[in-house]
Formats: structure tokens, sequence, C-alpha cells
């Protein structure tokens, strides 16, 4: 047996069902291989679709995914969705070959570039096994590391793909990595003496952040705010967790709306559950000045990485909540702070949008209206995904999510073009539900090939482009510096004919007038994908533009 062939056997035993790539030379055999044993191969058009297609599917999923490339321009075609994903703790497996051991007299391959240290710089964990023999137990080794949260690229020489070997015989079952971390006694006591000694009056939040989702933690969470009388909010990666809750204050950070800004000012202890409390979240400080924290996380590294916290937690967030609330019953402790909450909001979206109008221009559409429009014609039941850039703050704030876990976004390396291979990913893992990309007219051209892709799949995928003719970011900042904007503008193709003629359905909105057209396109279920060219207000800005060209505490982008 050849070691491709080990490899595709063990990718069946690991219980991967569909595979993402864009082959070579390298690794041509292994996928044709892993297809003729069952495993579905999805064809993309560029290496960073395939990366980004296999993060989307492993989210909706909750397994860990898997992309192969091919080595040197194949796999640096494809290092911002790789360093985007290990950047996100995306559990993702990413096959690639590499140069071969043994030189043939013929000098160095011409596509050699040191894999192995160009995404060793980039943060990402490497596999690189130089046998036959030991290669099927590196992958098996390599997976195991993924279902702890980890990007991995497993990177096998063509010689040794080619080698023949021994299989090593069937996997032990897999198992999802148990992140259940019991919290030390010393710290939940430490918490429950700062509680307490704030007094039962206390202002208290619960931030939940991307930690909070994975362990299934609301109800020990909405147990500790009944305890301590806290309000609760998310991070934007955690968006809708607290949704039903009358205590919830919705996003923290970048789309927060007023009222939320104002409690959170007087807020005396901060419990961040799962959330990093990075300076987007916090506005650098400024939207809790005065609060102690309490930070409770199953990651050691993320005490102190952005903020000290005043107590750290080491647990997961379900068990540190559930053993902090128990210690403070045990103590008969009852917080009253939510006394204080007549001004806390009840829905999770901005009341002030986080945008500045630069003109006042009525008939050119809003792209603030046109996302809380959008929100009531699109089925409740659905994924969204987001792509970084300008865009962001107008789907963020005004597209909801039945839970976190239907909500994408590649945020984590900002950059652009990634939420649409995302969506593509999360669409193929629920045919069931519609999938919702919202994405710049500027990314859309950059991954325009994987339209195609999704056309090709039939899949019910609705592209939202947020047309503004430019990089709006980019644009806006360059306006505000009183510096020509003219490198920041394009002038784009015809979006509506491109889709059509490549086979997808397709739309154009100029006012809110055209979107009782898309509503009945949506009244039944998408056969293949449709675009929406959305023509907006290209003098909407956001307000957190401002505060980052400023370098000041002010509205952010919210990440974990």
């Amino acid at each position: 047996m050849r070691v491709y062939e080990q490899v595709a056997e063990e990718l069946q035993q690991q219980g991967v069902t569909t595979i993402f790539g864009l082959i070579g030379q390298d690794t041509m055999r292994l996928a044709a291989v892993a297809a003729t044993r069952g495993l579905r191969y999805v064809a993309a058009r560029h290496e960073m679709g395939a990366v980004t297609m296999a993060a989307g599917y492993g989210r909706v999923t909750h397994t860990v995914a898997v992309a192969i490339v091919s080595r040197g321009p194949g796999l640096t075609n494809a290092m911002s969705g790789i360093v985007g994903a290990a950047k996100a703790g995306t559990p993702l497996i990413v096959l690639s070959g590499d140069e071969p051991l043994l030189q043939d007299g013929r000098g160095r391959d011409p596509k050699y570039v040191d894999q192995s240290a160009m995404l060793g710089a980039a943060g990402v964990r490497v596999t690189h096994p130089e046998s036959a023999a030991t290669a099927q137990g590196e992958l098996r080794d390599a997976f195991d590391q993924a279902r702890r949260g980890l990007t991995v690229a497993v990177l096998i020489p063509l010689d040794v793909l080619e080698a023949d070997s021994r299989p090593l015989g069937n996997v032990p079952e897999a198992k999802a990595h148990d992140q259940r971390v019991s919290a030390n006694a010393a710290s939940v006591h430490a918490a429950a003496d700062l509680i307490e000694g704030c007094g039962s009056d206390a202002r208290i939040a619960i931030v939940a952040g991307r930690g909070a989702i994975a362990t299934d933690s609301v109800a020990a969470l909405s147990h500790l705010g009944e305890i301590t009388g806290a309000l609760m909010g998310t991070t934007i990666m955690a968006k809708s967790l607290f949704d039903s809750s009358a205590n919830n204050l919705g996003v923290v950070g970048t789309f927060s709306s007023t009222p939320t800004r104002e409690y959170l000012a007087g807020t005396d202890v901060l419990i961040a559950a799962g959330a990093s409390l990075n300076p987007f979240t916090t506005q650098k400080g400024a939207l809790f000045p005065s609060a102690v924290v309490i930070q409770i996380d199953v990651d050691h590294d993320a005490f102190g990485r952005y903020t000290t916290p005043n107590v750290p937690i080491h647990a997961d967030v379900r068990s540190g909540a559930a053993e902090l609330a128990a210690e403070l019953e045990r103590r008969g402790f009852k917080g009253r702070g939510r006394n204080h909450a007549s001004i806390a909001p009840r829905s999770p979206f901005s009341t002030a949008n986080g945008t500045i109008a630069t003109s006042d221009d009525s008939a050119v559409l809003d792209p603030c209206e046109l996302m809380r429009q959008l929100d009531h014609i699109l089925p409740k039941e659905r994924i969204v995904a987001v792509d970084a850039g300008h865009q962001l703050t107008f789907a963020c704030a005004h597209l909801s999510v039945p839970d976190p876990d239907a909500f994408l976004f590649p945020i984590e390396f900002q950059c652009i073009g990634t939420a649409l291979g995302m969506a593509i990913g999360a669409a193929i893992a629920r045919t069931d539900l519609l999938t919702v990309v919202s994405l710049g007219d500027g990314a859309l051209m950059m991954g325009l090939g994987e339209l195609d892709t999704a056309i090709q799949l039939r899949l019910p995928l609705l592209l939202l482009i947020v047309n503004d003719g430019g990089f709006g970011a980019e644009r806006h900042y360059l306006d505000m510096l009183g510096l020509p904007a003219d490198t920041a503008r394009f002038v784009n193709p015809a979006f509506k004919d491109i889709a059509i003629a490549m086979g997808a359905d397709a739309m154009t909105i100029h006012t809110l007038n055209d979107l009782p057209a898309l509503a009945a396109k949506l009244a039944s279920t998408l056969t293949r994908p449709l675009l929406v060219d959305c023509l907006i207000n290209d003098r909407v800005r956001a307000e957190w533009l401002e505060s980052n060209l400023r370098r000041e505490p002010a509205p952010g982008v919210a990440l974990n």
C-alpha cells in the first residue's frame, strides 16, 4: 500500500466524509483515492477557497475538517485562509505535499519554499512526516491536536507520499476532545470574596465570548446571573447567546447600543466568560473604566493577553460559572444590581447604528436600513456569514441569527474575501437552511471563482454584495485624512449580468422599493445561488473608523 492510500484510509477511519481541495501533482493521487473510497471531494477554484470552505464546513458540523492543497504556490495561495483558521482556533487539517527528501540530481524543486518555517512563523502547527513508516501515525496525531482546537498543516514530501508502507490498522474510536476543566477552589473563593466585597448592590455584567459557546454554558451563566444580579452580554463571536433572556445587553463592543454603553460605564464587576477582553471589546478600557475583572477561561494564555484580571479562574466556562454560583449560594449572596438596569436595552442591536452619514442623500440606499429590512425578509432559521471590511458594520449590527453557531465571522486575520468560502462550506453542510453571506464588492472580485463552485453544487446560498464602488474603509480613511481617495475606488462590472452568465440567479437593489422582488424569490427554497448587488450610499461611514484612525478608545470590532 502506498502512503497516499494510507492517508486516504486514515481520513476515512477518522470519520471524515467530505474533503475540500485544489490539487496538484503531489496531492492528485491522494484526492483521487479518497474519492474512490467514498469521501466526497469538493473542488475549489482557489486554494484559499478550499481552506475557508473546509473551515466553514467544520464550524457547522462540529467536526475536524480537511483541506488538500499542493506544495509551494498551492500552499502560499492558501496561507491567508490557513492563518485565519489558526487564529480562530479552528479544528482543521491542511494536507499538502512538500519537496522530496531525496534529491534526484536535478537541483532544488522549482516549487520549493521552506513551508515549515513559513507556517511556523505564522503560528500554525506543522507536522512533517519524513518516512513512510511514520506518516499515518503522524496524521493520526494531527487529528488529536485538531480536536483540541488547532489548525494543523501536514506536509508530506512527494517521495514519502509515493512510498510503500504497511498500514497501522484501525484507529481507536475518535472522540471529541473533552474541554471540561474544573476550577481551582482557591480561585473560586477569591472571585466570591471579590463579588461579596463589592456588595449586593454592585453593578455586575457577564460578557460571554466564543469560549462560552463551545461548552454549552448558557444555563450555568444564566444561573450565575440570577445569583449575582448581573446583566448578560456577549462579544460579537457569541452573538445571540442570551437573546432569550430579559436581561440581555446584546453585543458588547462595536455594536453596543447607547444604553448598553451607559450601563457598562458604571459596571463594578465584570465577569468575562470565554471572552479574551481584547481592546475592541473593552474599547481600550473605556467601556468598563472602573470595573474589577473576573475572567473564566480554559486557555491559560487568555489571562493577561489583553487585560489582566483581578481574579483568573482557569476552567471551562460551564464548570467555572457553576462553581462560582454554587460558592455564592453557599454564602447566601444575592445580588441586586439589576435594580439599576432601567436603561438596559431589550434589543441586541445598536439603536445608534454605529454609523455616520457624511452626506444627506435620501435618494440612495442606506445600508443600515437595508440590513434592518432584510432581517425581516430572510427566513428566521438561517446561517449568516459576514466578511471583513467596512461592510461588516451593517450586517453585524442588523442581521440576527438563531444561535451563535449560525454566525460565521472570519475576522481574526482581518482578511477580506474569506467569508464566501466559509459560507459555501456551511451551505454544503446544511442544505436544509438558507446560508447568507454579506461581503463587499472588492471581496467578491477577489473570490469570484468560488461563485462558480457554489453554482456547480446548486447551493441554497444568498450573496449580499454591499457595493460601494471601492474599498470602503480605505476610502473613508483617506477622506478623513484629507487625501485623494481615487486609489480606493474602482468601476465594477455588472455583477448581476456576470452571475446570470455563470449560472446563478441575480438581481440588483437600487432602493428599498426593490426588496419585495427579493422577498418573492426567497418565498421558495433556492435551488441555486442568488446574488444580490446592493448599490449602497457610499457616504455612510462606520463610527469605529474614526477611532481606529486616531487610535483612541471608541467602538471597535469586537472579536472573541
